[in-house]
């Protein structure tokens, strides 16, 4: 079987206007979002503003995100998440993602963006 290597993985098909964005739920499964590139690129310049970031995308799943630095009470330990939040149809998932995930995630968007990839073609 082939691993799902990344938490965080996001394929931009220029021409149809369409990001693919899934996150990795475990070892055997992956949530899949569907995101217009301008929602997309919403997302990606203000998922780490301090008052965080809710949308209702194209596809009907309102998205809330927030860059966490420390944990919920009564602890609130410093630390370093981003929890995404999607809403759609009554049901609702939190997933959390490393800083680090995102910013590669930023990385990779522009690199598909600035270059020719072979889904393309």
């Amino acid at each position: 079987m082939l691993e799902f290597s990344s938490n965080l993985k996001m394929y931009l098909f220029k021409d149809k206007d369409r990001v693919s964005f899934s996150i990795k739920v475990s070892d055997n499964m992956v949530s899949e979002y569907n995101f217009t590139i301008t929602e997309f690129e919403h997302l990606l310049e203000n998922w780490n503003k301090p008052e965080g970031l809710e949308f209702k995308a194209s596809s009907n799943h309102h998205w809330s995100i927030g860059y966490k630095t420390r944990t919920p009470r009564p602890e609130r330990a410093e630390t370093s998440y981003v929890r995404l939040s999607v809403y759609a149809n009554g049901f609702s998932f939190h997933h959390r993602a490393d800083y680090i995930d995102m910013y590669n995630l930023q990385k990779d968007y522009f690199y598909q963006k600035n270059n020719v990839m072979y889904w393309d073609k």
